[in-house]
Order: C-alpha cells, then sequence, then structure tokens
C-alpha cells in the first residue's frame, strides 16, 4: 500500500470515528432528554395526583359538566405528552441504527488494515517460503 492511499485510508477513519463521537454524543443528548422528560412525567404524576384532589373537591362544588370538561382537558394533555414521548423514543431508537451501522462499517476497515499491515509485514517472507517449497518440490521456476 503507497503512503498516500494510507494516509487516505487513515483520514477516512478518522473520520468515521469522529462520525462515530458525534453520534454518540447526539445519542448521549438524546439519553439526557429522555430523563428530562422522565422528570418531567413524575412531576407531572404529583400534579396529576393533586389534579384528582382538586377534582373531588370541585364535583362537591360544581356541576358534573364541568368535571367532565376537565377530565377532558387532562386526557388531552396526556395524549399529547405521550405522543411526545413516543417521538423522542422513536428518535433514541433511529440513533441506535446509525450507531450499530458506524460500529459495523468501522469494524469492517480496521479489518481491512490489520489484514493490509499483515500483508505487508509478512506478505514477502510467505512468497519466499512459497517458491522455496516450491522448488524443493522440483517445480520448474523461472531463471
Amino acid at each position: 500500500m503507497d503512503e498516500t492511499s494510507d494516509k487516505m485510508s487513515r483520514a477516512e477513519l478518522d473520520a468515521i470515528r469522529d462520525l462515530s463521537e458525534s453520534v454518540k454524543a447526539q445519542t448521549t443528548a438524546f439519553g439526557i432528554a429522555m430523563d428530562s422528560v422522565t422528570r418531567a412525567l413524575e412531576r407531572l404524576s404529583g400534579k396529576v395526583e393533586d389534579v384528582d384532589k382538586r377534582l373531588i373537591r370541585v364535583e362537591e362544588a360544581k356541576h358534573g359538566r364541568d368535571i367532565e370538561r376537565l377530565e377532558k382537558a387532562l386526557a388531552a394533555h396526556a395524549a399529547a405528552l405521550r405522543e411526545q414521548m413516543t417521538h423522542v423514543t422513536e428518535l433514541v431508537g433511529r440513533n441506535s441504527g446509525r450507531i450499530d451501522a458506524l460500529e459495523a462499517v468501522r469494524n469492517r476497515q480496521e479489518g481491512m488494515g490489520q489484514m493490509a499491515l499483515w500483508l505487508h509485514k509478512f506478505g514477502p517472507w510467505a512468497i519466499a517460503a512459497v517458491a522455496a517449497a516450491l522448488a524443493w518440490a522440483g517445480f520448474p521456476t523461472r531463471g
């Protein structure tokens, strides 16, 4: 392998590593976002319990029509939050696939690099050993 090709291979590996690190950083950011959403859900859970207690008081004080309106609003907010959670989960899932694909490419390239290095180190010795074995076996050689 000539020096320019070797440098280009290294540059490509460096670019793939940089891209992999970028994807890992994005995945970390998505994980942080998921943690934030989880904490928001926990706070919302406490608020929902508080809303339930308030609804009991409102039920005693007002007509059933007002209660139904509040329940619908709460359900709409909960549905919107579930939709946002689904979206965040999908984003994290998509990046997991990208990370797996990038790691697979990196592994293939590292394997090819190791094979090229092995051939560079031991290829001439292997060719010489095969030629010596053929000469010893009596195969005609070019002279």
